[in-house]
């Protein structure tokens, strides 16, 4: 009898570890750098508050690149922002302020426009992003992903710097390019309008993102295509602003918080693009974005410069290959939105 019971508890224990596992498994903590232009009033907000209230993601840091309509202005939304997700440990370090290529001076840096809810008490770190993303990446081998939704600067001078590490990173989320990619709903393109088009984030710093998809990190990447089609509109920024919350009640000012656009039929409508959001949907729940891996490439001369395109016929050998989002379950996706700023 002695060794039955014995057996028994053991039995009991084994169980209860491979539950445990389990458990643990399926709501393993994904770590992330969130790389962004962080501009004013727009889609970079939304998806770095998405990632802030996701239970499955812990942000590690944020670092700026090139933030429109000025460095300063990009450091400043991302502070008020963190500050009022009550992630005040999570650091803002300041990144590149041009591009790979830039041959004139650097900009000069307009007074930043005091955030919605006044500047934050909150300060930059001193570390810049480039070094910030791999001390990060070498000190979390394998574990670190990349929400790139700006320009790729940043992670190309790091790939640069220490070309090691795109062996060591996880996976990297890029909100960029279009594609042509179509779910015979998504079509954004007025009748006879070009659908191929050079997108800002590819466009602002080609060379990097040359240099960023080539490295051989595993990626996916959310075209511009996706966020046209998959919008937030008015009926679902009431259900986030009902709520007495501190970043639901940022909603309440289109035009200061988030772009607020009106539709052409009615004026009081408010309505977003939601093109970041999606590539931050895309780590957060997987399973509402549907991808395929294509061959792509970046152009980097002629006419065509910034543009991106998918290969159809006779792939270079060495054009990298990365998951293309081409659909978003869009109702599931406005539900977790409207759950996750009402947090």
């Amino acid at each position: 009898m002695g060794v039955r019971k014995c057996s028994g508890k053991v039995l009991i224990a084994l169980i209860a570890f491979v539950l445990i596992a389990v458990f643990t498994s399926a709501t393993a903590v994904e770590k992330v750098i969130v790389d962004s232009d962080l501009s004013f009033l727009t889609d970079d907000l939304m998806a770095l508050l998405m990632l802030l209230q996701a239970d499955n993601i812990e942000v590690l840091g944020v670092t700026t690149v090139m933030p429109t309509p000025s460095h300063e202005q990009g450091i400043a939304n991302a502070l008020r922002v963190l500050e009022t997700a009550g992630k005040e440990y999570v650091g803002v370090y300041p990144g590149s302020k041009v591009s790979l290529m830039w041959k004139g001076s650097v900009p000069g840096e307009a007074a930043p426009v005091e955030p919605l809810g006044g500047f934050s008490t909150l300060e930059p770190q001193k570390k810049h992003a480039v070094d910030f993303i791999i001390e990060t990446v070498n000190q979390n081998s394998g574990q670190i992903n990349i929400v790139a939704i700006g320009p790729l600067t940043n992670i190309a001078l790091a790939l640069q710097k220490d070309p090691a590490i795109a062996g060591r990173i996880k996976h990297m989320y890029i909100m960029g390019g279009q594609f042509g990619v179509s779910n015979g709903r998504n079509q954004p393109w007025k009748e006879g309008e070009v659908a191929v088009l050079a997108e800002y984030n590819i466009l602002a710093d080609a060379e990097a993102a040359y240099v960023v998809f080539r490295s051989g990190i595993p990626m996916t990447v959310d075209p511009l295509e996706v966020g046209r089609w998959a919008i937030l509109k008015q009926e679902h920024l009431d259900r986030i602003t009902a709520v007495d919350k501190p970043i639901a009640q940022l909603f309440h000012y289109p035009g200061e918080f988030f772009t607020g656009n009106a539709l052409p039929d009615d004026p009081e409508s408010g309505w977003d693009y939601t093109y970041d959001e999606i590539a931050a949907l895309s780590i957060i729940r997987p399973d509402l974005v549907k991808t395929k891996e294509v061959p792509v490439d970046v152009i980097i001369s002629g006419p065509a410069y910034g543009q991106t395109i998918v290969y159809q016929n006779s792939v270079p050998d060495n054009a990298p290959r990365v998951n293309l989002i081409y659909d978003v379950d869009y109702e599931a996706f406005i539900d977790l939105f409207v759950e996750l700023m009402t947090k």
